[in-house]
C-alpha cells in the first residue's frame, strides 16, 4: 500500500514494508529532495532522514511516520491511499 502525504512545502510518497517504511521526498514543484526511512527496533523508532534520530510514538509505523512528518514538515493536508 501507498500513502501520498501533502503538506505546504513537500509531498511524501511512502510505503510500508514489513518492519519499516520508506518515504521518498519531494518539493511543492516536484523536484527530488531524498529519502526518508523510519524503522522499528527493539520497540523504539528510528528515523532516517538528515540525522539519525530517535522518535517516540504509541502507534503503528505508518502512524509514527505521519507524527514525524507533521512534527518536522508542517501539517498534512491532504492524503492520498493507494493499493
Amino acid at each position: 500500500m501507498v500513502f501520498v502525504f501533502y503538506t505546504k512545502r513537500f509531498i511524501f510518497k511512502c510505503s510500508e514494508e514489513r518492519q519499516r517504511v520508506s518515504c521518498i521526498k519531494f518539493g511543492s514543484d516536484g523536484q527530488f529532495f531524498r529519502a526518508i526511512g523510519i524503522a522499528r527496533i527493539n520497540g523504539k523508532y528510528y528515523v532516517v532522514d538528515d540525522t539519525n534520530t530517535e522518535f517516540h510514538s504509541n502507534g503503528t509505523l505508518m502512524g509514527a511516520m505521519r507524527q514525524y512528518i507533521e512534527k518536522k514538515y508542517g501539517k498534512i493536508e491532504k492524503v492520498i491511499t493507494r493499493d
